[in-house]
């Protein structure tokens, strides 16, 4: 059994198609073969790949007290992944109702889901964290509240999230220059475009 179980864990992760990945999922369950919270975050991860949300919420629903952070964080992910950004949303609620620890990783994928489904203002809102000690915004929140600035058109804010990134001494990706040069293109603003792209060398 413990070799049948490696077996279709391996396929799991390599699987691609999304009726590959719903069969897979549905012999381990039929199997008894789902038996914690690593088996289960694994499925969920595999769901999320291929937009199946509404089959990763139902796995971690059932039963719904064996839940760690990690298999919260995939859930989150994988609704994001499916635009469910509402969905996203009423997991970080669970998350908190559950009192587990609600992680920067967990955070950032809902925003993200919120900037990919427009609503950009509740994106910026769960990435506002100037009230919390414990969690400060990494590269990737700048980029998504950047995204989420670029598609709510506020370019004004650019400026102080430039400005939090260079307090907190954090070094830009490729994604954070595009974005930013996207907002520079939609204010015309050719010579902060220049700027950067001389300051911050990829």
């Amino acid at each position: 059994m413990a070799n049948l179980k490696q077996s279709l864990y391996s396929q799991l992760t390599r699987a691609k198609e999304r009726h590959v990945v719903q069969q897979l999922v549905a012999t381990l369950s039929r199997k008894d073969l789902v038996c914690d919270c690593r088996d289960r975050t694994v499925l969920v991860t595999a769901l999320g790949k291929c937009s199946l949300w509404p089959q990763a919420l139902q796995l971690v629903a059932h039963p719904p007290h064996l839940v760690d952070v990690i298999l919260m964080g995939a859930l989150v992910t994988a609704c994001g992944r499916g635009r469910a950004w509402a969905q996203s949303l009423e997991c970080l609620q669970w998350i908190q109702d559950l009192g587990l620890e609600l992680g920067l990783f967990t955070l950032n994928a809902a925003a993200n889901a919120c900037v990919s489904a427009h609503a950009w203002a509740m994106a910026l809102h769960l990435l506002d964290l100037d009230n919390r000690d414990d969690l400060r915004p990494n590269t990737v929140s700048c980029n998504i509240m950047l995204s989420a600035c670029d598609k709510g058109g506020q370019l004004q804010v650019r400026h102080s999230l430039l400005r939090s990134m260079e307090d907190a001494q954090q070094a830009p990706s490729l994604i954070t220059l595009n974005t930013l040069i996207d907002l520079c293109e939609a204010a015309a603003d050719w010579a902060l475009a220049l700027k950067l792209l001389d300051a911050w060398p990829i």
